[in-house]
């Protein structure tokens, strides 16, 4: 055991005033009931609170602004952490207390039940605050900004595939787009005229398999087409009557 002494303890409790009066963020202690015993420089001025007599014995656990799920889990002694859209409105429609501020802004909260007596109950509660209106802003205009990329990017692809299928439909020779499991993609109407099929929809519901007269013939085109770019590879293709 290390007896640090009574001036020692009086440092101590000199310097955890000190961080408790001058922290930037702000600090609310509640007494088990949740009434609000005092609170630092920094949330009376986030909160717009001129004189700390105008807001002692506030309730923290009616406060409107706390989600109700919040309330139940502090009552079992639980820490919770959230963020709060905070609307100075709602403090002055329900008269919390007096207020120099207006508007609205966005919290993130941190409150601790404490256990400072010996009967394991709550003693007491610790509440920390930051404004995190800026990072929320910054966020929202992050958003935003993804949304609007996102959007540009749709729309420079489907002009390109729009570009792409005009230029298909414009050539005056049948084109077929596959796969290498034998799924037609898209083709032009060239294509479903000279193989003698009804439409372009039921072009697309068959396989390309089908398109060939020796399907021995597409096996070899895919072999080819595995190694690169295929030239000059005369088939005998096959139309919907079986014909070629």
């Amino acid at each position: 055991m290390i007896d640090v002494g009574e001036g020692q303890n009086k440092n101590y409790e000199l310097l955890f005033r000190s961080i408790y009066m001058d922290s930037p963020i702000g600090i609310e202690i509640y007494d088990s009931n949740g009434k609000l015993l005092d609170l630092n420089k920094s949330c009376m001025e986030l909160f717009g609170i001129l004189k700390k007599d105008d807001i002692r014995g506030f309730d923290l656990l009616k406060d409107p602004n706390i989600p109700n799920e919040q309330i139940t889990r502090l009552k079992r002694g639980e820490t919770v952490k959230f963020e709060s859209y905070f609307d100075f409105e709602i403090v002055r429609t329900h008269k919390l207390y007096d207020t120099s501020k207006t508007g609205n802004i966005y919290l993130g909260v941190t409150i601790t039940p404490l256990f400072l007596g010996d009967d394991n109950s709550i003693s007491n509660y610790l509440v920390q605050i930051q404004d995190i209106s800026d990072r929320k802003k910054n966020d929202q205009k992050l958003r935003l900004f993804n949304f609007k990329t996102e959007n540009q990017i749709s729309r420079e692809i489907y002009d390109s595939e729009k570009k792409l299928k005009n230029l298909i439909e414009a050539i005056p020779i049948g084109i077929t787009i596959t796969s290498f499991d034998d799924r037609i993609f898209d083709c032009n109407s060239q294509a479903v005229k000279m193989l003698g099929y009804d439409s372009k929809e039921e072009f697309l519901e068959i396989s390309a398999l089908d398109l060939y007269s020796n399907p021995n013939d597409r096996i070899k085109f895919l072999e080819l087409h595995r190694g690169g770019l295929v030239k000059d590879f005369d088939v005998l293709a096959k139309r919907k009557d079986g014909s070629t």
